[in-house]
């Protein structure tokens, strides 16, 4: 049994990670590069016994934690390995003329003890990839992973003390308290993942210490089915975003939006696949369970309540009978704007489709919601989903795919309105972990500059012409 850990010792790993964040940062980026190969390598070799971890303590299946936590999180290194030298590179900017010939240049530097929050949901790709990027960038890191995964939890605490050296990533075990003690141990940064009401509970009291805080929070993400869009995939992508770790993530699909030709068909062909699907934590099974139990709860609630202001469960209703940790896949109609199960993020495998008659409906309709994560579209023509896309208020938008955008380690990932103020992955977020330090070089062969002491009439006069000539042109 994992024993959590008192206030004093969370500033003891604190203090820890702080004293070893300048060796760390001194040490040259191939090499920090070459620390994060080094875990890539553990993870894969050590891939089964996270599996089979995870598996019992999170009910997720097999392949769920192979491609979503194991392979998303190597592709984040692998590209680290290729990309970082390109994204921490010193920048050569124009110098105005009236410097001279002195030159100007941005150099990228680590901001010191970052403190990373990490969820339940997808727990080793969530606390690796943010980790991992304070950490190449020459920050030190004090983890705070979900308590509800504490096996988990602890396989990575070993992980990373066999790779990187004493105190550049401490782990903190706990709840609440905790996480209220991390902040209080003064972090350089916050960079939280995980629920709006947590996140900004976080951000409020990180407010006292003026301690900076991304925050990567939760979604209610739509989809838009067009008239002339190829229905069969679209069904797929649909089936696959919807259920996929049973929900359980944040940029589940969770309200469909299908052009009226369309509808029927699609619905019905939705329905038929879901109830196809398997549930269980082998190989074979396409859906696992839900990890907790509050949350299998608040799903159930959540379809109740609908149901009861009129939605319909299109899907067999074996919802009212099922036991943690299996709700099965569950679509919902004849639902509209203003139901719970249209405007909170349900977290489990509920999904709702609703018909619309026009492109602008629907965009319309997608919009209405305090969250902002990401969308999908689907259509033939990828030009007009493009143009679509753009009018989405959303921080990311897959045309003719859903959900694997959140892995492209290239585009930056992260949400607006409710769903967060950050970004991560690619340039964006090696910046959200560095802060520019602009450097001037002057050759200092002169003996003094013409803005230097003394000041007289002719020099006034100098600089007026000086003026005229440069800025009082039309």
């Amino acid at each position: 049994m994992t024993i959590w850990h008192t206030p004093e010792e969370i500033t003891e790993k604190m203090n820890k990670a702080k004293l070893a964040q300048e060796t760390w940062s001194s040490l040259p980026l191939k090499k920090r590069v070459e620390y994060l190969k080094k875990l890539r390598k553990q993870l894969l070799k050590k891939r089964k016994e996270v599996i089979s971890i995870l598996q019992n303590e999170a009910h997720k299946t097999p392949t769920d934690t192979l491609t979503a936590e194991i392979l998303a999180t190597a592709d984040a290194i692998v590209h680290y390995e290729k990309e970082i030298e390109g994204y921490m590179a010193e920048e050569t900017r124009k110098t105005p003329f009236i410097y001279g010939k002195q030159r100007t240049s941005v150099v990228r530097k680590p901001l010191g003890t970052i403190a990373v929050f990490s969820p339940w949901n997808f727990p080793l790709q969530l606390s690796m990839v943010p980790a991992l990027t304070a950490l190449v960038t020459g920050n030190t890191v004090v983890l705070k992973p979900s308590e509800v995964l504490p096996k988990l939890n602890k396989w990575m605490e070993e992980l990373f003390s066999s790779v990187f050296p004493a105190g550049t990533v401490e782990v903190v075990h706990g709840g609440k308290e905790q996480g209220i003690a991390l902040v209080d141990a003064k972090p350089e940064k916050i960079f939280f993942t995980g629920s709006v009401p947590v996140g900004k509970a976080i951000m409020k009291h990180a407010a006292d210490y003026m301690i900076p805080v991304d925050l990567e929070l939760g979604g209610k993400d739509p989809m838009i089915v067009c008239e002339d869009a190829n229905i069969n995939r679209a069904v797929e992508a649909g089936l696959y975003g919807s259920f996929l770790h049973s929900g359980q993530v944040c940029v589940s699909v969770e309200r469909i939006y299908v052009h009226q030709s369309l509808y029927r068909d699609f619905v019905e062909k939705l329905r038929s696949k879901a109830l196809a699907l398997t549930q269980g934590t082998d190989f074979h099974s396409d859906m696992g369970g839900m990890t907790t139990r509050d949350g299998f709860e608040n799903v159930k609630k959540q379809v109740e309540n609908a149901i009861f202001h009129g939605a319909v469960c299109v899907t067999d209703e074996t919802w009212k009978q099922a036991e943690y940790p299996f709700f099965p896949p569950t679509i919902l109609t004849n639902v509209n704007q203003g139901m719970e199960i249209m405007q909170e993020e349900t977290f489990g495998p509920v999904v709702t489709v609703t018909p619309y008659d026009r492109e602008e409906d629907a965009i319309q309709l997608a919009n209405d919601s305090r969250f902002g994560l990401n969308a999908s579209i689907f259509t033939n023509n990828t030009e007009k989903g493009k143009q679509l896309a753009e009018r989405l208020n959303t921080g990311s938008v897959y045309v003719n795919d859903v959900i694997k955008n959140i892995a492209n380690m290239n585009a930056p990932f992260g949400g607006v309105k409710e769903s967060g103020a950050a970004r991560y992955h690619g340039r964006e977020g090696v910046e959200a972990f560095t802060y520019t330090q602009a450097i001037m070089t002057e050759k200092g062969k002169r003996k003094r500059s013409f803005n230097y002491f003394p000041y007289s009439k002719k020099n006034f006069k100098r600089i007026e012409r000086l003026l005229a000539i440069l800025y009082g042109r039309k």
